[in-house]
């Protein structure tokens, strides 16, 4: 079975997400009653939640994620970069709706309601074939295709 959502520690459970994540085939980001299109026209702030979200409940300090983001800008610039990439999620996502923790030194995706990454179930189905007798793992490696 295909993880439908994972709760606020990452573990699967069979619930709606409220946040779908979807990489394969581009960036498609699902929040609470909106699809999060814009993201594909600013690949700055679809990065940042990417590399966010790729990361679940890993708290990342700012310099951390503008260095990693923006490795070929100056320090400041890319300080920048990412107040800008953060107040462009921050709008499109809404404040109270966010998946993301931010304070004024560290950043983490760390959704309180049920979310969902088709990499994350991917993982999940490989991992499970990996230990399942050879019918069962066929079967696993087929659903994660």
């Amino acid at each position: 079975m295909i993880p439908l959502a994972f709760d606020a520690a990452g573990v699967p459970m069979a619930a709606r997400p409220a946040w779908r994540i979807r990489f394969f085939g581009g960036l498609r980001v699902e929040g609470p009653g909106r699809s999060l299109s814009a993201l594909a026209r600013q690949p700055q702030t679809g990065a940042l939640l990417a590399f966010l979200a790729l990361h679940p409940f890993c708290a990342f300090s700012r310099s951390d994620l503008a260095e990693r983001l923006w490795p070929d800008l100056p320090p400041e610039r890319a300080a920048g970069a990412l107040r800008a990439a953060l107040y462009r999620l921050r709008r499109q996502i809404g404040a109270r709706r966010t998946p993301l923790r931010i304070d004024r030194y560290r950043i983490a995706f760390a959704p309180q309601s049920p979310w969902w990454t088709d990499v994350r179930a991917f993982e999940l189905l490989l991992q499970r074939a990996r230990t399942a007798p050879p019918y069962r793992a066929r079967m696993d490696l087929e659903l994660s295709l």
